[in-house]
């Protein structure tokens, strides 16, 4: 029955995430802010994290059931992929290196505002 509850209340939690994608005046997912919101709620402690273990275990523990759908998406629209192939590869690629690049420049920032603030480096981070 915990597990159902939980379960209901993280449902609770996608269903004002959908609400306020509604109400905004500009495109936002709404699978995007249930996660704000449920980031909110456990960081202003108004839901205690050990409340979801239960259910976020058996949700992780079953992660790979998730994919199907998107598998069998892609499986479906497999000719349109082969056909832009090329293009997608290039987005792929460019998208790899932007995320690369921009890793790299927040732990550096990262590691220059910890040596202002606290006057000593992260291990095996240099700024520049």
């Amino acid at each position: 029955m915990k597990v159902i509850t939980q379960c209901g209340f993280l449902f609770f939690v996608c269903l004002v995430g959908v609400h306020c994608s509604h109400l905004l005046p500009f495109p936002v997912p709404a699978s995007v802010l249930s996660m704000l919101v449920l980031f909110v709620l456990l960081l202003s402690r108004g839901i205690d994290p050990s409340s979801l273990k239960e259910t976020t275990d058996v949700l992780l523990g079953n992660m790979a059931f998730f994919f199907i759908p998107s598998g069998v998406g892609i499986l479906a629209h497999l000719e349109t992929l082969r056909d832009d192939a090329l293009a997608l590869l290039a987005v792929c690629c460019a998208a790899t290196f932007l995320t690369f690049a921009a890793s790299v420049a927040a732990v550096t920032a990262a590691a220059r505002l910890q040596q202002k603030i606290c006057g000593k480096s992260m291990k095996g981070v240099e700024p520049q």
